[in-house]
């Protein structure tokens, strides 16, 4: 009874903190550490990129077809009236999506800017190809030339997409990377295979 009086006031003492530690981390917002990209990450989100734009045109053609009636030529304006916006949004959500099951944190309209900006060069250029084609002296070989690298743009706009998306993602600060220390109450053993109350004290961590 007399070796237990004595650490009354150590273990009210780590009762006290304990409940202060916990009362100060309860008001505090805990971060969820952001998953770091990876080469899979981003093909991942290639891959979402890809997928709205089969669902963008998708939507493009069925509003073609429901508006077109019988005229073809109908058909294809109305169908490349709104499947143009359609590819473009779907291109960029998809993305947006899959980055954010990923816990990548990037915003929607970089990656929306960048689809466009990637759409737009691939269409001048297949636009200046012909003019190439046309106009040019060095003729046919140059204005292909041209217009492939238009094709080209085009092709990789999903990853223009990609790259947007992750260049807005927020940089982590060094204050993130500081946790608040802890308090808890422990038991540790001695030579004798008695127990005896601890106090274990965390004072920093450091995440990396």
């Amino acid at each position: 009874m007399n070796g237990v009086l004595p650490r009354l006031p150590i273990i009210v003492t780590g009762l006290l903190l304990a409940l202060l530690t916990a009362t100060i981390a309860n008001g505090q917002t805990s971060e969820v550490p952001r998953r770091e990209p990876s080469f899979g990450i981003y093909a991942a989100e290639t891959g979402g990129a890809l997928a709205g734009v089969v669902v963008g045109a998708g939507f493009g053609v069925a509003i073609g077809i429901m508006s077109g009636g019988n005229n073809t030529n109908r058909m294809a304006a109305i169908g490349v009236l709104f499947g143009i916006p359609a590819v473009l949004a779907g291109c960029a959500g998809g993305t947006y999506i899959v980055g954010s099951a990923y816990h990548q944190d990037g915003r929607y309209l970089p990656a929306l800017g960048w689809t466009a900006g990637a759409a737009t060069l691939g269409v001048v250029l297949l636009d200046a190809g012909t003019w190439v084609y046309v106009t040019s002296r060095i003729g046919a070989g140059g204005g292909a030339a041209v217009s492939g690298l238009g094709i080209a743009v085009l092709a990789a706009t999903p990853i223009a997409t990609v790259v947007g998306y992750n260049l807005s993602r927020p940089r982590v600060s060094v204050g993130s990377r500081f946790l608040p220390g802890a308090v808890a109450l422990g038991s540790v053993m001695d030579a004798d295979g008695v127990g005896h109350a601890s106090l274990d004290v965390r004072m920093l961590t450091v995440r990396f």
